[in-house]
């Protein structure tokens, strides 16, 4: 009796991480902020430039990477692949709701 090794052909390859417009392969959920007014609508806007380098500087201090950023008429959605960073993003959202 011989065994087969499975076909790996059928598994995607990993990406590089997204930072404009999809969500890269490790992301355990997306926060979805209204962060901005609406004529905010790029990545490349100088607000969100500046919140994409301070979500970073979050991720280098959790030890995790900001692997999803977009922007879109003002609302940002982000996520990290941390799930301790996405717990404390939670519990503090939460926070901010019961207020």
């Amino acid at each position: 009796m011989t065994s087969k090794k499975p076909k790996n052909d059928h598994i995607p390859k990993k990406q590089a991480p997204a930072t404009q417009n999809a969500p890269g392969p490790e992301t355990s959920g997306i926060f979805e902020v209204d962060m901005f007014p609406s004529d905010v609508d790029s990545v490349r806007h100088p607000y969100a430039e500046q919140f994409k380098e301070m979500l970073e500087e979050v991720a280098r201090e959790y030890n995790c990477r900001l692997v999803n950023f977009q922007v879109h008429k003002g609302t940002t959605r982000f996520s990290f692949d941390s799930d301790i960073l996405n717990a404390e993003i939670m519990r503090m959202l939460q926070r901010e709701r019961d207020r």
